[in-house]
């Protein structure tokens, strides 16, 4: 269900550039990869980068490469990037806006970043089984650190995974950076 509604909200335009950050095992690079001329996971664990770089051995998927780094701090050029993905990752950190604004630096204008997520859930377990440190995020959260890094035209699409109705909600954002950036007011006008 999640790969059908990525595949909606993306679209079919070539992408030059994918940087997929925390990219775990790669699979926002596998995914993205028949769109993609280039794409670039960055992810701290290097089990992680192993599998991912193990996965992306497959035919097709030569123009993916996976890199150690640290998502808030990240070694690319600004204005690089078609696409930004953080794919269940912001309910890892302590301020996912510090990522979204990261993520958004390395976009070109008219670049769009897209977020994968839970929803808003109780399952406080996460917390201690799998260092989840938030439970899910809403809407108003998401846009409003969209906002302030510059993103305009967000949309949520909602994944439902019918074939298992005890999974968790998760949403799919998707927005795109102003031409002028971060400073740009028209947002607030009225």
């Amino acid at each position: 269900a999640e790969a059908e509604v990525l595949a909606k909200v993306v679209g079919g335009k070539s992408i030059d550039l994918h940087i997929d950050l925390g990219t775990g095992t790669g699979t926002m690079l596998e995914l993205l990869a028949p769109l993609s001329k280039a794409a670039i996971g960055i992810d701290m664990s290097r089990e992680m980068l192993r599998v991912a770089r193990a996965r992306l051995g497959a035919p097709g998927l030569a123009h993916c490469q996976v890199r150690q780094g640290d998502l808030l701090r990240l070694e690319l050029v600004d204005g690089s990037a078609d696409l930004v993905s953080l794919h269940h990752v912001l309910h890892f950190l302590d301020d996912p806006s510090a990522a979204i604004r990261e993520a958004v630096r390395t976009l070109r204008p008219a670049g769009r970043l897209l977020i994968v997520d839970f929803a808003p859930h109780s399952l406080e377990a996460l917390r201690t089984t799998y260092f989840h440190r938030y439970l899910g995020f809403d809407h108003a959260d998401i846009a409003a650190w969209c906002k302030a890094a510059g993103l305009d035209r967000l949309t949520q699409h909602p994944v439902t995974d019918e074939s298992r109705p005890d999974a968790l909600d998760t949403r799919i954002w998707c927005a795109t950076r102003l031409a002028g950036g971060p400073d740009v007011r028209h947002l607030d006008a009225a």
